[in-house]
């Protein structure tokens, strides 16, 4: 059986445990050679959904197993623009510190601080937004 077969869904398994924050399944993976930047239909790496559930334990081992983090999704989304959009903050601290760029723009020219909080409900706080703007803004 192919590893890195990707099914109905468009997901490959790699894609679909880094989603779900399934980390042992992950290191297996992995450690049995899945590739960490197939993508899906939609364009997502494992990193990217990683990235927007918040699996931060799972963006580390993608990144170990050398995932390229500034890769962005057929909206022009990246990893980083989805931990904002979601809230994220520890994850954002974390990519930004291992070379995530903050100046990538989506395809409705977006950037990360543009999308900071957009995809929370409840809303983020006014704390919180003003820490990830200052974050982001350095």
């Amino acid at each position: 059986a192919d590893i890195n077969y990707c099914g109905f869904t468009g997901d490959s398994l790699l894609m679909a445990f880094s989603q779900e924050g399934k980390l042992d399944f992950v290191r297996m993976l992995l450690d049995r050679g899945a590739r960490v930047d197939i993508k899906n239909h939609k364009g997502n790496t494992a990193v990217i959904l990683a990235c927007g559930r918040g699996h931060i334990d799972i963006v580390k081992l993608l990144i170990d197993r050398g995932c390229n983090i500034n890769e962005c999704n057929l909206d022009g989304c990246s990893g980083l623009m989805l931990a904002c959009a979601h809230g994220h903050l520890d994850m954002a601290v974390y990519l930004l510190e291992h070379g995530a760029d903050r100046n990538l723009v989506s395809n409705a020219s977006l950037t990360a601080v543009e999308l900071i909080g957009t995809g929370c409900e409840p809303p983020l706080s006014s704390e919180v937004l003003a820490e990830f703007r200052r974050l982001l803004q350095c």
